[in-house]
């Protein structure tokens, strides 16, 4: 993961490098791992404070005892341990950088022609599969439906199968077929769909006719 280190780890290693120098003022300040790392020239074993050269090639580690040695390197079961309380620590910051490289793959698939095309034609697809199965529900429910008992119910069916079913007024649609209280509205209805009726019936006989 880029950038900067987890502030768990930051701590961690601060109270390392604590421990380290710690253990370097015990020990007088000589023999110090960390001055030799750094490429410092090591105290005399008389202590007068003379310094002699640190030799170039390789560093001398003799005069490290081998506790500080063993101290350094961890055992396998502690570098387990230490990785799994690491991960714990920050596992805030390792469910953000993953929310945000999922993120950035998302966007750059976004604008590739070929991911929109897909996109749109699952779209598609959906609605396309979504208005099937409505128009089989309907005709299911038409075909399994008894025989419409009113005028009213009637033309409501037909509406409905016309699809502007949205589109009518229901309260007015009723009254005009309200057989409480006859109106002009109503009979003229009712004659226009008995002629209906009369039409088809001629029709059905003439092709019976002709036959």
């Amino acid at each position: 993961v880029g950038g900067s280190d987890p502030p768990a780890f930051q701590r961690a290693e601060k109270e390392r490098m604590e421990k380290a120098a710690a253990r370097d003022e015990n020990d007088g300040g000589c023999g110090s791992l960390n001055q030799l790392n750094a490429g410092e020239k090591p105290c005399s074993e008389k202590g007068d404070g003379d310094y002699t050269e640190a030799s170039d090639e390789s560093v001398n580690l003799s005069d490290v005892d081998d506790s500080e040695v063993d101290d350094i390197f961890l055992t396998e079961e502690e570098k387990l341990l230490k990785t799994t309380v690491f991960n714990l620590e920050n596992k805030d910051y390792f469910e953000k950088q993953a929310a945000k490289a999922f993120m950035a793959s998302n966007a750059s698939n976004a604008d590739s022609p070929d991911y929109a095309r897909k996109l749109v034609e699952a779209s598609d697809e959906a609605v396309k599969k979504a208005r099937k199965e409505k128009q089989q529900k309907r005709a299911e429910e038409a075909k399994n439906a008894p025989p419409p008992a009113t005028a009213m119910e009637s033309v409501c069916r037909m509406l409905e199968k016309k699809r502007i079913s949205g589109l009518i007024n229901y309260d007015v649609l009723e009254e005009l077929f309200d057989t409480s209280s006859p109106s002009p509205k109503r009979s003229k209805i009712n004659t226009y769909m008995e002629g209906e009726d009369m039409e088809r019936e001629e029709g059905t006989e003439h092709e019976d006719s002709d036959e």
